[in-house]
């Protein structure tokens, strides 16, 4: 399986390789199968992404979907609508998560003081529970966050997978997609 990276960071940032290390043992995939891209440098287009067998949209601590003041934002934007439009094996963590909110008509908001920074106790939804991927974990789990801003709406017909004390929407998925 080959899986494609998106990585929206400064490359002074320490956590960019941190991230790429946190993705390769998390992932359990064999280092060749990863394939890293930070959108700093150029947001890939819908035929570059499905060339892959799936797409990881991971962190950012530097930008916020609300400020929306970098190069990237639209073009993300436009290429989560194609690969929600082609069905693509789409997976948003973080911010990635924040940009599809976003990106698929959500609202996004900044709320620092209801900011999650460390671990968490989540809760699965009803959505949740049944869900091919979250479904396999228990109903109350504990989740490493870092945000400051958080999905206010998700947009119309999108589930509700995971939510916390402090953020109702933590998770989604697209009905009817790997996403």
């Amino acid at each position: 399986m080959r899986l494609l990276i998106l990585q929206s960071r400064f490359a002074s940032d320490p956590m960019l390789e941190h991230e790429r290390g946190c993705f390769i043992a998390t992932t359990r995939r064999a280092v060749e199968e990863l394939h890293f891209r930070n959108v700093m440098g150029g947001v890939p287009t819908v035929e570059e992404v499905t060339a892959y067998d799936a797409v990881i949209i991971g962190g950012s601590g530097d930008f916020s979907v609300v400020e929306r003041d970098q190069h990237f934002f639209e073009p993300m934007s436009e290429l989560l609508r194609d690969l929600v439009d082609v069905s693509f094996p789409t997976f948003g963590c973080c911010f990635g998560f924040q940009l599809l909110v976003d990106a698929l008509g959500g609202t996004v908001v900044r709320d620092p003081e209801n900011s999650e920074l460390g671990s968490y106790d989540v809760e699965l939804t009803e959505e949740g529970a049944r869900d091919p991927l979250f479904g396999q974990l228990p109903r109350t789990f504990v989740a490493q966050m870092g945000h400051f801003d958080r999905a206010q709406e998700l947009p119309e017909g999108v589930l509700n997978l995971v939510s916390s004390e402090r953020c109702g929407y933590q998770a989604l998925r697209v009905p009817g997609a790997p996403i």
